[in-house]
C-alpha cells in the first residue's frame, strides 16, 4: 500500500478499468497536438532517421496531476527521454471516475516520431 498517494475516504487504488477515463483538456485531438507542440524531435535521431513510437505510462492522479512518468515501450534513449520529459510538462487532466468518485487511473500513450525526408525522389 502506497502512503504518498492522496486518500478520499477509502484508500485509493490505481485502475486500468473505470467508467470514465482522465481525460486530457480538450480530449484526444488537443493531446496530440500538445505532444506535436511540445515533444522535440531530437536532431541526432533525426539525422540517424531513427524513429518510431515511444510509449509512456503514468498516473493520472484524483486532482489530475500526472504521476510517475516512465518509458514503457523503448525506441531509443534519445526519443525515450525527449517523450519522458514531454509527458512530465502535460497540463492537469480532468481524473477519472469509478463507481461515481475519482480515482486514480493508469494511462499508456504512444508518443510517435518519424523521420520526414526533406529530399525529393523521382
Amino acid at each position: 500500500e502506497r502512503e504518498d498517494l492522496p486518500i478520499e475516504a477509502a484508500p485509493l487504488t490505481p485502475t486500468e478499468i473505470v467508467e470514465e477515463m482522465p481525460q486530457f483538456p480538450g480530449g484526444w485531438y488537443a493531446l496530440k497536438r500538445y505532444l506535436d507542440e511540445h515533444v522535440p524531435y531530437p536532431q541526432g535521431c533525426i539525422d540517424r532517421r531513427i524513429q518510431g513510437d515511444v510509449e509512456v505510462a503514468f498516473y493520472v492522479d484524483a486532482n489530475g496531476g500526472v504521476l510517475e512518468p516512465k518509458v514503457t515501450k523503448s525506441v531509443h534513449p534519445e526519443l525515450d527521454a525527449a517523450a519522458l520529459q514531454g509527458v512530465k510538462g502535460m497540463p492537469k487532466w480532468t481524473p477519472g471516475k469509478r463507481n461515481g468518485k475519482v480515482t486514480i487511473v493508469r494511462i499508456r500513450i504512444p508518443v510517435h516520431f518519424e523521420y520526414q525526408s526533406s529530399e525529393f525522389k523521382l
